[in-house]
């Protein structure tokens, strides 16, 4: 598998042992109105190569996410979360990837009560969670986090974009009860209804921001 043109569109799993396993059919079922389902079994890594992708995907055990070329896209088609995160003390990684057109259907961020949370990304977890070389853009979400919504979780951001996303609350990124560091990254023209245009947190959070840019972004 080298990425060349007999290879786009394909999805390979590679388990603990890496022995690869073809996964297209379960992960490109889906259509521009109806994503495909996608759950992890056991531990290991997903690698997209050179498609577009409308699957809504849930890592319950520890998962990494590859795009092979890094011009690969996961589409949740507007009809639910991208990537969601419910399964404690697990580590999900996210490189080279573009997630994109999540509705947040997350379960409830409990420590506020809102449901309709992350619309790219939502960790509802004692979870890790790391982001690199990762865009988040056109994401919405009815109540918390257009591209990000986090409780409880360790999230760390690098080298990312996000970018025109939208929610009540934090349209690019919402956290409660969570520890996140952000570096070389970009948040840029989110729009909230409410409130945190482009950050906004509930409860007691941690945050590290050491090298990023936050522009553009308003609340209605």
């Amino acid at each position: 598998w080298d990425g060349d043109a007999s290879d786009i569109g394909l999805v390979r799993w590679e388990d603990a042992t890496t022995a690869w396993t073809d996964v297209t059919s379960s992960c490109s079922a889906g259509t521009s109105s109806t994503p495909a389902s996608w759950t992890s079994t056991a531990a290991g890594t997903l690698w997209f190569c050179s498609d577009t992708f409308y699957v809504d995907l849930e890592a319950a055990h520890d998962l990494n996410l590859y795009g092979f070329t890094g011009t690969e896209i996961l589409d949740g088609a507007g009809a639910g979360t991208v990537l969601d995160i419910q399964t404690d003390a697990i580590t999900v990684s996210v490189q080279d990837l573009t997630l994109q057109g999540g509705a947040g259907d997350g379960a409830s961020i409990t420590t506020i009560g809102y449901d309709a949370s992350g619309g790219g990304i939502h960790c509802d977890s004692t979870a890790s969670v790391f982001l690199d070389g990762v865009t988040l853009t056109g994401n919405d979400a009815a109540d918390l986090g257009g591209a990000i919504a986090a409780e409880g979780c360790t999230v760390d951001i690098s080298d990312s974009s996000i970018s025109d996303n939208t929610a009540t609350w934090g349209a690019g990124l919402f956290f409660a009860a969570s520890t996140v560091s952000m570096s070389d990254s970009l948040i840029d023209g989110t729009v909230a209804t409410a409130g945190g245009g482009g950050v906004e947190q509930a409860v007691e959070i941690h945050l590290h921001f050491p090298a990023q840019r936050i522009t553009r972004h308003r609340h209605m």
